[in-house]
């Protein structure tokens, strides 16, 4: 079937997912005519903080002073993966996770660039999108059902009519917080708000604060409140584990409380008095203009039945873009979503039947309800991102991303989780299309560092004089976290498989080595190389030790206690030899393909790992899977009682 000439595209929201739509729909002005409609009076989306909002934390989303993000708001991603095809992110900045304001920037930047501001009606908000003849039915090569819109201009009031041949619903998802019941605050009378009315930590000062929740959110206000309020208490998931090591004074981590009007008991009896309550508690979809002809189902996290987690199995030429969670916020995702769909439009790619495309969208939700995740975590991507981008470019014929990207995101979102309070401080950059430097750009200190430095060093939390070292780490190890510390200096058993690479040093002190410059080391299926001499000349003054992190300190009874509780649960996890079931299956850690007859070991969630390299990521990290981050059963940890310890530490 020959694509049809000019089709008309609508285009809902115009953040970066919309932006992107029209970027590569725009060009191709002899096939499609295209028009985004967007409610606002600006471009962005959830990245807009506009002046003065922090007086407005309710603005309704009509409002010029809607705003979703808070003000020292940093993506938790690399910038070298946090950007869209065909511009980079805005010079300036050496920071690998960059201000919400660059991320802005940028988003202007490829307005401008591509000239898209020409196809956008502002301040037009869609009412409701059906299709113009609901009973048709849409061949899989090609779209056939039209759609239509009523849209109302903020200025008129008077809703107009518009026909479109297909649509793409780009409104994102951080619009709409959810806000559970905590039966644990039913009976706390104060404040309470959701953190997407969270702006600044100055409001904050001297307080007494409490944060539901573990999430991104959390741990981003935590770490600014930390240094203004009297005391920040956490309350979440039994199973979540401990996130914030105890020289954090002004931080408590709590699984359970009794709310009182004024405030809370802690678990050991404490009555404490608490001003505010914020619930990181997340978002939940916002798609009100959806009506019920579009035959789909939504519900708090997902929409169904979606092939691909992108098109509609009834009515293909209904297209989400973006509904994919736990990826890049720009780049990866998103846009190959569009890549794809506009090569189905374009008549080169053929969808599956209806009935298919609905099987492979009941796969995926089945596969996920067996992993153990929630029913609103249907479109969560985490590792499971890079095979579905890989396909989708495969099928499309569009290129793929490079190697290296995988690779950092793995890299970095192994710090996320193993140093939440610390893992803005280290620098990764792209070196080519396989390789990447990674390691601490900042000096290392001791405690949380005081306001004035956090804001400079971002989610640095060490205060005091700072230390010489400036270490560029080539392992993850959490070098502050106790735990990391010990196994880092007294190693595990499946620490091994990656031990030559992991103490390769490379050193500028008199002047960079031959090997520093030169020297590329294979660790965990990536390819790190030594930091470029521009880059060394650009670190701090003094002397740069780039190497291996080696901790040597006199371990404490609890320490020695605490170490042989994780090495116990991790032996009692299930391990065996890969059978080779399942083709092209990668252990998510290290990205290495999984070979019959590998070492490898089970976790409750049923992801499965190399035995060494989940080993040493239980040990060094978190207690929880790298994959879905699902704890490892911290009841089970906390059942097992050492009498003596079995291992003799130096």
């Amino acid at each position: 079937m020959e694509p049809l000439q000019r089709k008309r595209v609508a285009v809902i929201g115009a953040g970066v997912a919309g932006l992107c739509t029209l970027r590569h729909f725009s060009p191709d002005a002899d096939a499609y005519s295209v028009v985004a409609f967007e409610q606002q009076g600006r471009i962005g989306g959830t990245w807009n903080y506009p002046t003065g909002c922090e007086e407005h934390p309710d603005a309704p989303d009509s409002s010029p002073m809607y705003c979703r993000v808070y003000r020292d708001l940093r993506t938790n991603t690399p910038r070298a993966i946090n950007h869209l095809r065909d511009l980079d992110l805005p010079d300036g900045t050496d920071n690998t996770y960059v201000h919400r304001s660059v991320v802005a920037e940028h988003i202007q930047n490829y307005a401008s660039h591509f000239r898209l501001l020409q196809y956008i009606k502002f301040n037009h908000r869609v009412i409701s999108v059906s299709p113009a003849d609901p009973g048709t039915a849409c061949p899989p090569s090609g779209p056939s059902v039209k759609w239509k819109l009523l849209v109302e201009c903020a200025d008129t009031k008077s809703p107009e009519e518009y026909i479109f041949d297909a649509v793409f619903i780009c409104n994102g998802h951080h619009n709409k917080p959810f806000i559970p019941e905590v039966p644990e605050l039913k009976a706390f009378r104060g404040p309470v708000i959701h953190s997407s009315a969270y702006r600044t930590p100055d409001t904050y000062r001297n307080q007494t604060v409490l944060i539901v929740g573990a999430g991104a959110s959390a741990n981003d206000i935590v770490c600014e409140l930390m240094h203004v309020a009297n005391k920040v208490i956490i309350l979440k998931k039994a199973s979540a584990g401990k996130k914030y090591p105890d020289s954090f004074t002004t931080v408590q981590e709590v699984s359970d409380l009794t709310a009182t009007p004024t405030g809370v008991v802690l678990p050991d009896g404490t009555p404490t008095t608490v001003d505010c309550v914020i619930l990181c508690t997340g978002f939940q979809l916002d798609l009100p203009f959806i009506t019920a002809e579009c035959r789909l189902d939504i519900s708090r996290g997902r929409v169904a039945p979606l092939y691909r987690h992108m098109i509609n199995c009834k009515y293909p030429s209904m297209i989400f873009i973006g509904l994919l969670t736990h990826i890049p916020f720009l780049g990866a995702g998103p846009e190959d979503q569009i890549l794809f769909c506009k090569a189905f439009l374009d008549g080169r790619v053929r969808l599956p039947s209806e009935e298919d495309m609905t099987a492979d969208c009941e796969r995926d939700w089945q596969g996920r309800l067996r992993e153990g995740l929630p029913a609103h975590k249907a479109h969560m991507m985490r590792t499971k991102l890079w095979p579905y981008c890989r396909q989708l470019a495969e099928e499309a014929g569009f290129p793929p991303h490079d190697p290296v990207i995988e690779r950092i995101h793995a890299a970095s979102n192994r710090n996320v989780v193993g140093v939440p309070y610390d893992f803005r401080n280290y620098r990764i950059d792209k070196v080519d299309a396989e390789t990447f430097t990674y390691g601490r750009r900042v000096k290392v200190l001791d405690s949380p560092p005081l306001p004035h430095q956090f804001s400079a060093m971002g989610n640095c939390l060490r205060r005091g004089e700072p230390s010489e070292d400036y270490s560029l780490l080539h392992t993850n190890a959490a070098e502050q976290d106790n735990l990391g510390a010990i196994s880092a200096s007294h190693g595990s058993g499946g620490g091994s498989r990656h031990q030559s690479q992991q103490n390769q040093h490379y050193h500028n002190s008199a002047g960079p080595s031959s090997s520093s410059t030169t020297t590329r080391a294979s660790h965990a299926g990536s390819s790190f190389a030594a930091p470029s001499a521009e880059y060394r000349s650009n670190s701090p003054e003094g002397d740069t030790h780039y190497s291996s992190m080696t901790v040597e300190r006199q371990l404490t009874e609890d320490d020695q206690r605490k170490l042989a509780q994780r090495f116990g649960l991790i032996q009692h996890l299930p391990s065996g030899l890969y059978d080779g079931g399942k083709k092209d299956r990668e252990c998510p850690i290290c990205m290495v393909e999984l070979n019959c007859g590998d070492p490898v070991r089970f976790l409750p969630c049923m992801h499965v790992y190399h035995k060494d390299c989940i080993d040493d990521w239980l040990l060094k990290h978190s207690l929880t899977c790298p994959n879905c981050m699902e704890p490892v059963d911290s009841a089970l940890l906390n059942s097992y009682e050492v009498g003596r310890t079995p291992w003799e530490f130096t």
